[in-house]
């Protein structure tokens, strides 16, 4: 992380402990217009002639028939169709970006790397280079002007400007990819003229869980088949392009219709937010019946998590987490279908 961009987030975060109170929970600023850091989240480049029939033959969304100025969602997985990472993949000039657990940005560049042989390709990890800052919830059609800050109107349209990159990700959420001068600049503007409210990035972790959307980490890499945390339900898979690593595990789970295995939206009662990987339990069973992928304060005294589960398992009123055994795991509704 840039040391500017350090200090900077270090006096945001000041400020937000200075006024902390019930107002500032995860749970009552959604839906308020917010903006946060996402450091939990880094970018891999990859450039070169060849960037995209490369990519094309490692992850399992299609990169080149995916449109320019849009972004999509992919994974990168291990021959046994194991997803090592999610990403969000973004189309720059030079080739692509993506972005994807700072935790796992080294493991996929060396893996990555081993695949490269002749291909004119070049893997960089731009490390302080970039910063990734989450608005959520403005009026984009009322908001005022804000010089260098051009925000895409349509759900996955990408903007590129000199300075910044803007990235709308569903009806209420964008991303904005900027160096760390320009990230400094357009949050303090954007404070001051959309009148945003400063949040950690929990909150933007919380924004996530309700979506849908999942993040692996280092405790979950190679734990999942892509379908399992539902990223064919965020058209982050292809069935229909050609070969790539771990497809044909992919794809066999695909056409034969042997999905035991979904990601569901839940929530329990705590103070505590539990670690991905735990396992879950389902009362009267001696097996785990699935595991946290992610979690997040919702508010004060319950938690929100996204988990795979066993789908038999789904609608049972007996689940609970193998650190918590006494507390239930109540499943909530997605914003979409399987």
């Amino acid at each position: 992380m840039s040391p500017n961009w350090e200090t900077f987030l270090s006096e945001v975060n000041a400020r937000l402990m200075h006024s902390n109170s019930t107002e500032r929970t995860p749970a009552d600023l959604t839906g308020k217009p917010t903006i946060s850091a996402i450091p939990h989240l880094g970018i891999l480049a990859v450039s070169g002639k060849d960037a995209g029939s490369f990519l094309q033959g490692q992850t399992t969304c299609d990169i080149l028939g995916q449109n320019r100025h849009s972004f999509g969602y992919g994974a990168i997985c291990n021959p046994k169709g194991r997803a090592l990472s999610n990403f969000m993949l973004v189309p720059v000039n030079e080739g692509f970006l993506l972005i994807l657990p700072t935790d796992l940005i080294d493991t996929i560049k060396k893996k990555l790397t081993m695949y490269v042989l002749r291909s004119e390709v070049n893997i960089a990890s731009p490390g302080s280079e970039y910063c990734l800052l989450g608005i959520a919830n403005i009026d984009h059609e009322n908001v005022p002007a804000s010089p260098g800050i051009d925000l895409p109107p349509n759900k996955h349209q990408v903007i590129s400007t000199d300075n910044l990159i803007a990235i709308k990700i569903d009806d209420h959420r964008w991303i904005l990819i900027a160096k760390p001068a320009a990230a400094i600049n357009a949050w303090q503007a954007l404070v001051k003229n959309w009148q945003l409210t400063e949040a950690n990035d929990e909150q933007w972790g919380l924004c996530e869980i309700l979506a849908g959307t999942p993040w692996l980490s280092i405790e979950t890499s190679e734990l999942f088949v892509p379908q399992m945390f539902n990223l064919d339900c965020l058209g982050g898979i292809s069935f229909n392009k050609g070969c790539y690593t771990g497809q044909e595990i992919i794809a066999r789970t695909h056409y034969l219709g042997k999905q035991k295995r979904r990601m569901y939206l839940a929530s329990y009662q705590s103070e505590y937010r539990v670690k991905p990987a735990t396992p879950i339990y389902a009362q009267g069973h001696e097996q785990a019946i699935g595991q946290v992928v992610n979690s997040a304060t919702y508010r004060n005294g319950e938690i929100r998590l996204l988990a795979v589960l066993k789908i038999e398992h789904s609608e049972s009123n007996n689940i609970v987490l193998e650190d918590a055994l006494d507390v239930p795991v109540k499943i909530q509704s997605l914003p979409y279908t399987f």
